[in-house]
Order: structure tokens, then C-alpha cells, then sequence
């Protein structure tokens, strides 16, 4: 737990696991893959492991929404959550300082604008947030040119360079009733929420991608 936080109000912890998963880790271990505790640390790059999900204690979902914005949150004066709605574009004043946001619920909806008196924090992701910088007139010059945007700071690295990891999923066959698809009968998916109900724990907690391994393709 060295590099791992063990307090907060947004959790994560290890769930259940299917025997296929654990048997999965023992295969890739067979073949020479090292099983490490933990893929998240400067030291360990390569590896196989289960994965970490973020399900409290209780076995239930936790998120930053469910972590962060509690009921008593929710009733602050200063705090307004809107939700269904699309930032559009970043609203620069005349010395290039973002000063307001733009907003729509979709394409052809009105636009509503909300003005910030110290920052504005952008965190849309690695595709989101670059798309968003270029609508509002940050990225490259000829590329903006192209589209119509007005160029508020040319930058010509917004919106590339991004590093992909590939991604490959194990299929395979399995005995009937082995899986999770055991669960499509509700009578026996009763069972399973049954346990999930009172202890917090079971089949139902989950996250359906339980272990993973990160190898080199050289």
C-alpha cells in the first residue's frame, strides 16, 4: 500500500473474482508472465494482476459523484450541478484569459454562458479536453483555419501526440452454467442480489473485467 491512499471518501478495493479470472492469473504465470500485487506503481510495468474496483466496502458503486456530492454538498449556495448539459466552447477575454464558459444541452439547443471570477478547470479527459481547447480557438492555426475558428492561441500540439495502449480481450468457451450467464435465470440471479443485499459482497460486486495483463509485445 505504499503508493496507495487507505483513507478518503472515494473508494476502491478488490471484489469478487470468478475462478475462471484466478485461473486465468495462474495460466499467464505458466507462460512466464510475472503476477504482480499492484500495475500502478513506478516499479511494476509489466505483468499480470486482478484489477482494482472502485466499489466501497459496502459493495456498492463508488464514483466521484457518490464520493463527493453528497446530500449536504448538494444544498450549497455556491454549488450548481448541471447535468444533460455540453461545455460547447471556452470564452477567452481580449489578453487571452478564459473568463466564461459556453453551454447546450445538444446541437441545436440555446446557448447559455457562465462567467468565472477565478479559473476555470478543464478536465474532460485526453480526447475531450483537446477537442474542447481547439472549438475554443487554442490549437494550430491552419487546422483551426480550416474549420472556421477563430485562433485565440496557436499551439500546435493540441490535439495530437496521443499514445494508445492496445487492447486485446481473451474469448473462450466455457461449460454451461460456468459463467456469469447463469445469472439470465432470474431465479437464480434472486440468489445472487439475495447475497449481494446482505453482506455487500458476491458475484454482483463484480466489475465483469476482473484481472489484466500488461505485456511486452517485443
Amino acid at each position: 500500500m505504499e503508493h496507495r491512499g487507505t483513507t478518503g471518501i472515494w473508494h476502491t478495493t478488490y471484489t469478487y473474482m470468478h475462478d475462471i479470472s484466478k485461473k486465468w492469473i495462474g495460466a499467464a504465470e505458466a507462460v512466464g508472465i510475472p503476477h504482480v500485487p499492484d500495475l500502478n506503481t513506478p516499479r511494476e510495468i509489466l505483468g499480470v494482476t486482478k484489477f482494482v474496483t472502485f466499489v466501497d466496502q459496502k459493495g456498492q458503486r463508488s464514483s466521484p459523484a457518490t464520493a463527493f456530492l453528497s446530500e449536504d454538498v448538494l444544498k450549497r449556495h455556491n454549488l450548481a450541478v448541471v447535468i444533460n448539459t455540453l461545455t460547447t466552447r471556452i470564452l477567452f477575454s481580449s489578453d487571452g484569459r478564459a473568463t466564461a464558459i459556453e453551454l447546450a444541452s445538444d446541437s441545436t439547443s440555446r446557448r447559455y454562458q457562465v462567467g468565472a471570477n477565478r479559473e476555470i478547470i478543464l478536465a474532460a479527459g485526453a480526447i475531450n479536453s483537446p477537442h474542447l481547447l481547439m472549438l475554443s480557438g487554442i490549437g494550430d492555426k491552419a487546422a483551426l483555419g480550416k474549420l472556421g475558428i477563430s485562433v485565440v492561441k496557436h499551439l500546435p500540439h493540441v490535439g495530437r501526440n496521443l499514445l494508445d495502449h492496445p487492447m486485446v480481450p481473451v474469448i473462450f468457451r466455457a461449460k454451461q452454467g460456468y459463467t456469469f450467464d447463469y445469472m439470465k435465470d432470474p431465479t437464480k440471479a434472486i440468489f445472487v442480489m439475495l447475497r449481494w443485499f446482505l453482506t455487500g459482497g458476491g458475484p454482483a460486486t463484480s466489475s465483469g473485467a476482473e484481472a489484466v495483463a500488461f505485456y511486452g509485445a517485443d
